[in-house]
């Protein structure tokens, strides 16, 4: 408010000229204490925004130089190598455990079809991946695959309940046995040999 308005007011409040002008000098002192309260206010208020924004971009900064000189384009691709590669490990050990319980549920089901070597009955018919198996990782078709095997290599098979004895004694098909000891009865070098060749061995055998 102006002076002039203040005197006004004062005057039509009743007050002598005689205080008027002592009056309206102390309403403005007052009048300016307040405004001069505010406006530090506000410029305090003012500074702790700017010290705060100050800090900001000092942490920016600060993060900024931890980066300098490094190739942030080689960062992200070497993080998305190292998300490709963790992504294919996972997938491969999934892979690798599935076609183990594939394996056991397998070899099951070609013992109960009556084979003596589920071992070389998989590698004669090309591996666990030509097999077919159901969602719950259990095999299907296994009397159409082994149904030509048992025309032509009966002696992979058991014959009948009598034959059981004989077979198992003779270490499986025809004097053979599979897996990491090959060996037993003539032959004691069948240890030595890997499983391919065992299994071409046992080929070889079947045919003569």
């Amino acid at each position: 408010m102006k002076r002039e308005e203040i005197e006004k007011v004062l005057k039509e409040a009743g007050v002598s000229d005689e205080k008027l002008k002592d009056t309206v000098e102390n309403i403005l002192a007052e009048n300016g204490k307040d405004i001069k309260a505010a406006q530090d206010k506000t410029a305090q208020d003012k500074q702790k925004e700017l010290d705060i924004a100050d800090q900001t971009i000092k942490g920016l900064k600060e993060k900024v130089d931890k980066f300098d000189g490094v190739d942030v384009d080689k960062l992200r691709n070497d993080a998305k190598e190292w998300q490709d590669k963790y992504d294919a490990d996972i997938a491969a050990e999934k892979k690798k455990t599935s076609d183990l319980q594939k394996e056991y549920a397998l070899k099951d089901a070609l013992r109960g079809q009556g084979a003596l070597d589920p071992d070389y009955i998989m590698y004669k018919h090309g591996g666990i991946d030509k097999f077919a198996f159901d969602s719950q990782g259990n095999p299907i078709g296994l009397s159409d695959i082994l149904k030509p095997m048992m025309e032509a290599s009966p002696a992979l098979f058991k014959k009948d309940d009598k034959d059981d004895g004989d077979d198992g004694a003779a270490g499986g098909a025809g004097g053979f046995s599979s897996g990491g000891n090959h060996g037993g009865g003539a032959e004691p070098d069948l240890d030595k040999l890997s499983d391919e060749e065992y299994y071409k061995r046992l080929e070889e055998k079947e045919r003569k």
